[in-house]
């Protein structure tokens, strides 16, 4: 489980995660023209590994604060990863 290797804490979640949006691209890019990879990211990362209230319940500022790196990368990643697949660039929302 990617939570059990640190979660958005840790930079691997990020590869982890472009290879999900990858495969998912793969199997819906031609019939989906718009993606969101995630809403809100400071949710995940300041209430979740920040302030203890969101799963996965941590209290570490330096957590969150890395969770918010990775998001944010990891959004990055995964565009790059999925628009070399496709033969026009998907609109952003």
């Amino acid at each position: 489980m990617l939570e059990d290797e640190g979660g958005w804490a840790a930079r691997s979640t990020v590869e982890a995660f472009a290879e999900y949006s990858r495969v998912v691209a793969g199997h819906l890019g031609d019939r989906v023209t718009q993606w969101v990879t995630q809403l809100e990211p400071w949710v995940t990362a300041w209430l979740g590994y920040g302030f203890g209230v969101h799963a996965p319940g941590r209290r570490s500022e330096a957590d969150a604060v890395a969770a918010s790196h990775h998001l944010l990368l990891s959004r990055t990643v995964a565009r790059l990863r999925c628009c070399a697949n496709w033969s026009r660039p998907p609109r952003s929302a």
